[in-house]
Order: C-alpha cells, then sequence, then structure tokens
C-alpha cells in the first residue's frame, strides 16, 4: 500500500508541530488509546497505514505510537467510538481563524 500525502506534507506537519506532537495537549490526553493518523484527504489511518475505523479501538494507537509513525500528513484524536468524529490535532490556526 503506497504511503497517503507527500514527503512535503508530512514534513509540513512534523514542522508545524515544532516536533513535539505532545506540545499543548493535557497529558492524559496524550496517555489516552484513541490516535489515529490522517491522510491529506483526511481519511484516518492506523500507524501502519490501513485505514482507521472511528468504531474499532483495534485501529487506535497511542500518541507515542502515532507521533512515531510516518504514514499520512498528520495526527488525529478520535473524540467517540461511535462514529462521531476524528479531529486532527496538529492543524494551526491563528486569531480570527
Amino acid at each position: 500500500m503506497a504511503r497517503s500525502g507527500s514527503g512535503t506534507c508530512r514534513v509540513a506537519a512534523h514542522r508545524a508541530s515544532g516536533g513535539r506532537a505532545a506540545a499543548g495537549l493535557p497529558v492524559e490526553m496524550g496517555r489516552l488509546r484513541r490516535w489515529v493518523r490522517y491522510s491529506s484527504t483526511k481519511v484516518s489511518l492506523t500507524t501502519e497505514g490501513w485505514p482507521a475505523s472511528s468504531t474499532d479501538p483495534a485501529t487506535w494507537s497511542t500518541l507515542a505510537e502515532t507521533d512515531a509513525s510516518t504514514w499520512g500528513c498528520g495526527l488525529g484524536f478520535v473524540l467517540a467510538g461511535d462514529g462521531a468524529l476524528m479531529r486532527p490535532v496538529n492543524s494551526r490556526r491563528g486569531p480570527g481563524n
């Protein structure tokens, strides 16, 4: 399976996070096994690059595992196991955005 997103996308995401995915996140959030990667088209991915499910915790990982993965363009946190939402966490928005 080919990697989702370009090398440029992965580099940009890493630089945007300052190389520290957990910066500014509550410690408890980092400990939860609810982390996924996401592709350039915002498809949730496992740390191995396969599609992740918003309803299957077996496809989620720890923050450390997800941050170490090079698949996709960024990290996401699964807010609910019922398929409700996956929120990208390394998107940076300025005031007024």
